[in-house]
C-alpha cells in the first residue's frame, strides 16, 4: 500500500523490490524510511467508499481492526499460507527477526 500511494520521501523508493536491496548503515541495526509529510495525518490501512465515479480510497477514515485482520486471514488463505496470517504474527516474526539480527 505505501507503495501505492508513494508514500516514501526518498524518489528512489519505488517499489518492494527497491526496498530489499537497501543496505543497512554500518553499526546502525536499522535503515530509517521516512514517510512524506503530507501522509501523516493520512491512514495507510483506510477505508473504501463508493462514490458516483465508482469507489475511491478515504485515506482520512481508519480501516478498523476486524476488517484488517479479516483480510490478512483472506490474504494468507489465498497465497497458500499454513497458518492464519493475523497483525500479531507479523508483529512478532518482526520483533523475532530485529532480535536475532544484532550481534551482543
Amino acid at each position: 500500500m505505501l507503495f501505492k500511494v508513494q508514500a516514501f520521501k526518498s524518489p528512489s523508493i519505488v517499489s518492494p523490490e527497491k526496498l530489499y536491496s537497501l543496505n543497512i548503515l554500518n553499526r546502525m541495526n536499522e535503515q530509517q524510511l521516512p514517510l512524506k509529510d503530507e501522509l501523516s495525518d493520512d491512514f495507510i490501512f483506510c477505508q473504501a467508499v463508493e462514490t458516483a465515479c465508482g469507489v475511491c480510497l478515504a485515506r482520512q477514515l481508519q480501516l478498523s481492526s476486524d476488517s484488517v485482520r479479516y483480510r490478512m486471514k483472506i490474504g494468507g488463505q489465498i497465497t497458500g499460507f499454513a497458518q492464519v496470517t493475523k497483525p500479531y504474527v507479523l508483529r512478532d516474526g518482526a520483533a523475532k527477526a530485529m532480535n536475532e539480527s544484532r550481534k551482543y
